[in-house]
């Protein structure tokens, strides 16, 4: 039998380990509760690749009538930023952070490293002020997550063939300049000997 004087140790859980039981369920819409950042980015790739695709509406639908078309071009962004801006608050709930950071989204520069952050940043593994720990991934969210990697890994490739490909096209240009130029020259040397 141990008896707690003023200088033992406190007792508490911050060290216990949940069941998936005791873990919390992530929901996609709303403002409460936590999402791990695989999740997050998830979210995040699969919902800008619908929102893309969403804007196609609107895009026709400016051939009939452009008011029709700017207010459904409304309608889409305004979702879009809501849903994302909830997905935002339940990753900074994940990092015991302030749901009010999820402004950052709207400051130019700062927006993509806050993205990075939450990207790879990982969560707090114990109970926080914003609840218990969000369940392990699905297989839908890792096949989201690794669908918004290669959407990812294609924008990249298309930015940096976007930069190569006139570039090199430039170069061969000017080496076929200096090829000829150079062709003149030994011409020119070859009929003054």
């Amino acid at each position: 039998m141990t008896e707690l004087s003023n200088y033992s140790a406190p007792k508490s859980n911050v060290n216990k380990t949940f069941t998936s039981e005791e873990l919390s369920e992530p929901t996609i819409f709303g403002f409460k509760g936590r999402i791990g950042r695989v999740r997050y980015f998830s979210y995040s790739s699969v919902g800008f690749i619908a929102f893309y695709f969403s804007m196609l509406i609107p895009t026709v639908l400016m051939s009939f009538h452009i008011a029709v078309a700017a207010i459904g071009f409304v309608i889409c962004g305004l979702a879009f930023i809501a849903i994302t801006f909830g997905w935002t608050i339940k990753r900074l709930h994940d990092l015991s952070l302030s749901g009010w950071l999820a402004l950052l989204n709207f400051i130019p520069i700062i927006n993509f490293f806050f993205f990075l952050y939450l990207i790879f940043s990982p969560g707090k593994e114990r109970e926080n002020q914003y609840g218990l720990p969000p369940k392990l991934n699905s297989t839908g969210v890792i096949v989201g997550a690794s669908l918004g990697g290669a959407f990812a890994a294609m924008m990249i490739i298309g930015i940096l063939a976007a930069i190569a490909l006139p570039a090199y096209a430039d170069y061969i240009e000017k080496a076929k300049e200096a090829s000829a130029l150079q062709s003149e020259r030994q011409e020119s040397f070859d009929t003054n000997k």
